[in-house]
């Protein structure tokens, strides 16, 4: 039943994703999908909160589940507006075309869905080894999701307006340093719940602004192929992310969910850092040169920031006056 249920859901997200990458230009496209993740996350927020209203033993929280899925689909069957995006050409994107195409889109989605189903998966097991309470842990996993939903939209508003990869990499290091302080707290208590949905707010928009990344440079017969190739990679790494995560909880008990949330995102800060060097041009229309930027991964954030803004602006200067001479030509 879950292998199903799972089919079934990474086909809604391919369908939804696509769909909305079909819509999307790439200046607001991290805000579409920012607000498809509030939606998205939100929800999965509010689900943790029902799960101590239905009894595991039995059918009723599947039987709800199905209905709610069931209702989603009616407002796009019934509205006249909700036209599908028009491609002509569909074209087959394979995942090693993919990788070959925006190595950096590929390799973060594949990492954040590591990072996520390793974080998502050992809450669970850590908050009842710890002795909570099924509603407390309910409340652990809901304050990720919910830090998810309320931080999502400006930071991929962000991504629209500065190098993405750069937001990506500040994200990182924020969730590394909120697990820092969480090695501190106590399981469960208050301040641990804060932490959680700060540590929430900074890691699930990843998704969006690697999706946004990866939807950047990829055209637009292709967009569909590509999410499905994204949501391949991300449900990859979430189904071996808990076998990643589980050895730091039998190594070094209480402190391996902190230290696992730190390590998987120390693993994703590295990668982006990588690609950052080799590839030193933030993203604009398309397509940069292969010219590399060393050392700019390594300014401080605020500097980082700066350069990335001057940078799209040194760009778009460049293709104005590369089209004012073709005119002149």
């Amino acid at each position: 039943m879950r292998i199903s249920t799972g089919f079934c859901f990474a086909g809604l997200y391919v369908v939804a994703e696509s769909w909305l990458n079909g819509l999307a230009e790439n200046h607001f496209r991290g805000r579409l999908l920012a607000i498809y993740n509030v939606v998205t996350i939100g929800a999965y927020g509010v689900g943790q909160l029902l799960v101590f209203n239905f009894d595991a033993r039995n059918v009723s929280g599947y039987a709800f589940a199905a209905i709610v899925a069931s209702l989603a689909v009616i407002p796009v069957a019934i509205s006249e507006q909700a036209a599908t995006p028009e491609i002509k050409n569909h074209v087959h994107v394979s995942l090693r075309e993919l990788a070959r195409i925006v190595p950096t889109g590929a390799g973060t989605i594949l990492l954040v869905g590591l990072a996520h189903g390793g974080m998502l998966g050992m809450a669970v097991i850590h908050a009842t080894r710890d002795g909570l309470s099924v509603g407390r842990v309910g409340i652990l996993i809901a304050a990720l999701q919910l830090g998810g939903m309320a931080f999502t939209w400006p930071i991929s508003s962000a991504s629209d307006d500065i190098d993405r990869r750069i937001i990506g990499l500040l994200c990182c290091i924020g969730v590394i340093a909120l697990g820092a302080v969480m090695l501190s707290q106590p399981t469960g208590n208050n301040w641990t719940i804060l932490l959680l949905f700060a540590i929430g707010g900074f890691s699930f928009p990843l998704y969006a602004v690697g999706g946004a990344y990866t939807n950047d440079w990829v055209s637009p017969e292709q967009m569909g192929a590509a999410a499905s190739q994204l949501v391949t990679l991300y449900g990859f790494g979430a189904m071996i992310g808990p076998l990643v995560a589980a050895p730091f909880l039998d190594i070094i008990g209480t402190q391996g969910f902190a230290w696992s949330i730190i390590s998987l995102h120390a693993l994703i800060l590295l990668f982006l850092i990588y690609r950052i060097r080799a590839w030193h041009e933030p993203v604009t229309t398309k397509h940069w040169d292969d010219v590399s930027f060393h050392g700019r991964a390594f300014f401080i954030p605020a500097t980082i920031v700066s350069l990335g803004v001057n940078r799209r602006g040194q760009s778009t200067r460049r293709r104005q006056q590369t089209a004012e001479q073709q005119q002149q030509l």
